[in-house]
C-alpha cells in the first residue's frame, strides 16, 4: 500500500529546494540500500524516472516498507557511511519481533536540543531549574 493510498497528503506548498533535496535522497536511498533498490525495482522505476519526474509524487507512489525492510534498512544504515554521523541510538524492548532502532544525527540531536529549550522556555524553565 502507498502513502497516496493511504490518504497521506503533502501539506502546503514544496520548495524546489526541498524537492531537489528528496530528489538526491531518493536517488542516494535507491542506491545505497537493498530494500529500496529491490522496491524501486519491482515498480518498474528507473534512475531516469526519478531524475525526470516529480521526487513527491514519486516518494507518494512507492509502497510502504514492511517490518523486515525496515530491519534491514537499519543494518545498511551502518555501512553505507551513514554510520559516521550517528552520534546515539534508541531501540525498543523487541518484545514485538526484532529491536526497531532509531538512529540519532549530530542534526537531529541538536534540533531535539533546540526544541526541549524552547519547551522549557515556555514552562517557565530556567537554567538555575534541575530537570529530572
Amino acid at each position: 500500500m502507498s502513502t497516496a493510498r493511504l490518504g497521506i497528503r503533502i501539506l502546503g506548498e514544496v520548495s524546489d529546494e526541498a524537492r531537489e533535496e528528496l530528489r538526491e535522497t531518493l536517488l542516494y536511498s535507491c542506491a545505497e540500500f537493498g530494500a529500496y533498490k529491490r522496491t524501486v525495482h519491482k515498480l518498474g522505476l528507473t534512475i531516469d524516472d526519478i531524475l525526470r519526474d516529480d521526487p513527491v509524487a514519486t516518494l507518494q507512489g512507492l509502497p510502504l516498507l514492511e517490518r523486515e525492510a525496515l530491519h534491514e534498512v537499519a543494518e545498511d544504515s551502518l555501512s553505507v557511511g551513514v554510520g559516521e554521523k550517528i552520534v546515539d541510538i534508541e531501540t525498543s524492548s523487541g518484545t514485538t519481533g526484532p529491536r526497531k532502532r532509531r538512529f540519532i544525527s549530530r542534526g537531529d540531536e541538536d534540533s531535539e536540543t533546540e526544541f526541549l529549550a524552547r519547551l522549557f522556555g515556555v514552562c517557565g524553565i530556567g537554567a538555575a531549574d534541575r530537570v529530572a
